[in-house]
């Protein structure tokens, strides 16, 4: 894991990310890795099973049958 910066996990955060719909999912994954905020990002299928506690440092990315973005990746699902 990347040193904590003191960013993730700040209440009040709210980061989306809507460009990254229709992306492949492991494309998207990268981009948002890539930005080093230390986010968790975990890539589900839609309507895949996830816990309903709201943590500020993952990110859920629902792909569908094909592989591709389907939901706005937001912090905290």
């Amino acid at each position: 894991l990347p040193p904590f910066d003191g960013f993730v996990g700040m209440p009040g955060t709210s980061e989306k990310w809507p460009q990254l719909v229709g992306l492949p999912s492991l494309e998207a994954k990268r981009i948002i890795e890539d930005e080093g905020k230390g986010y968790t990002v975990i890539i589900l299928p839609v309507g895949g099973i996830i816990t309903r506690d709201f943590r500020q440092d993952r990110v859920i990315i629902y792909e569908n049958e094909y592989g591709y973005v389907e939901e706005i990746p937001t912090v905290g699902r």
